[in-house]
C-alpha cells in the first residue's frame, strides 16, 4: 500500500511486515510481522461511521453546526438561541406555543400591594392581583396592601403544579412605618416588599407621599408618612415569584397578569401604588 489513507482501519486486523535487503542479495529478509497499534488507528477518526454504536450521517456539516441525535442517527444540526416573550399588560390572555418548541421556561410574579397611610379620612390600600399561567398550573398570588399598624403588607404565596419542578418563593412583607414624638417632625412610611425583580416603592420621608413601585416588578408600594406621634403607613407586600420549566408544552395556555394594588389616599400622606405582575417565557427548540 502506497498511501495509509487508503487502508480500511475499521476492521482492526491490520498487520505490518518489516523486511530488509542488503546490497548483495536480491531478496528481502523478514524481520518481524506485528499488529498495528493505537498510533496507526489514529487514521480511523477520518472515517468514523458510528458513535456509541449509532450511525453518523454522511451529511457535511456547515460552520457552527453541532452533532445531534435525531432519533435515528447522529447528524449535523444548527444551534439556536431561545426566543423570549414578555407579557406586561394586566388582564386575561392566551399564550400560543410556537411550532418546534421543545420546552419553555416560565418566570412570573404576582402584583404588589399598595402602601398604607394614616388618618381617619384615608382609604384602605389595595391588594395586588394574582398572576396565573395555565389556570391553576402556576399561581403567584398578589401581595397585601400596607396598613397603619406596625406590620407591613404580607407577601403573596406561590404554588407550582405537582407535575412540574421549579422554584416558588413567597413574596416579601412590606416594612412598617415609624413615628416621632418631636413636634412638627414627620414620621416615615415603610418601604414596600421587594420581589426578585426589585423596584419596591420607598416609604414617605420628610413630608412626602410614599413612592410607587416600578411597573411590572410585582413589588409593593411605599407607605405614607405621618405626624403627631403616630406610625407612618406601612409598605405593601410583594407578589409571589415562580420560575419553572415545562417540558413538551401544550399548544396553548391561558394566563393572567395581576394588577398592582393602589396606595391608600386621604390620610396625612398618601401611600404609593404597588407594581403589576409580569410573565416572561423563554422558548427552547433544542
Amino acid at each position: 500500500v502506497s498511501d495509509f489513507s487508503n487502508i480500511d482501519w475499521s476492521t482492526g486486523n491490520i498487520y505490518v511486515k518489516i523486511e530488509y535487503q542488503d546490497n548483495i542479495s536480491p531478496n528481502f529478509t523478514v524481520l518481524d510481522t506485528i499488529k498495528a497499534g493505537t498510533t496507526f488507528f489514529a487514521f480511523a477518526s477520518r472515517t468514523t461511521e458510528r458513535l456509541r454504536n449509532i450511525e453518523i450521517s454522511t451529511t457535511t456539516p456547515t460552520t457552527d453546526q453541532v452533532l445531534k441525535f435525531n432519533g435515528t442517527q447522529w447528524s449535523p444540526s444548527s444551534f439556536s438561541m431561545p426566543s423570549i416573550q414578555v407579557f406586561t399588560n394586566v388582564g386575561n390572555f392566551n399564550y400560543i406555543t410556537p411550532p418546534g418548541v421543545k420546552y419553555i421556561e416560565v418566570e412570573m410574579v404576582g402584583g404588589g400591594g399598595g402602601g398604607g397611610s394614616t388618618g381617619t379620612l384615608m382609604t384602605s390600600s389595595g391588594n395586588g392581583g394574582n398572576t396565573t399561567f395555565g389556570n391553576s398550573l402556576l399561581i403567584a398570588n398578589g401581595g397585601l396592601g400596607g396598613g397603619t399598624n406596625i406590620m407591613g403588607g404580607i407577601g403573596g404565596n406561590a404554588t407550582i403544579g405537582s407535575s412540574l419542578q421549579g422554584i416558588a418563593f413567597k413574596g416579601a412583607t412590606g416594612n412598617p412605618g415609624q413615628n416621632t414624638s418631636i413636634a412638627n417632625v414627620y414620621g416615615t412610611g415603610g418601604s414596600g416588599g421587594s420581589s426578585p425583580f426589585g423596584g419596591a416603592g420607598a416609604g414617605a420621608f420628610d413630608g412626602t407621599n410614599g413612592e410607587s413601585a416600578i411597573a411590572n416588578t410585582g413589588s409593593g408600594g411605599g407607605g405614607g408618612g405621618s405626624f403627631g406621634g403616630i406610625n407612618g403607613g406601612s409598605g405593601g407586600g410583594s407578589g409571589g415569584y415562580i420560575k419553572t420549566l415545562i417540558i413538551n408544552p401544550s399548544s396553548n395556555y391561558s394566563f393572567t397578569i395581576g394588577s398592582g394594588g393602589l396606595g391608600a389616599i386621604g390620610g396625612q400622606l398618601n401611600g404609593g401604588n404597588g407594581a403589576s405582575g409580569i410573565i416572561i417565557i423563554k422558548e427552547y427548540r433544542q
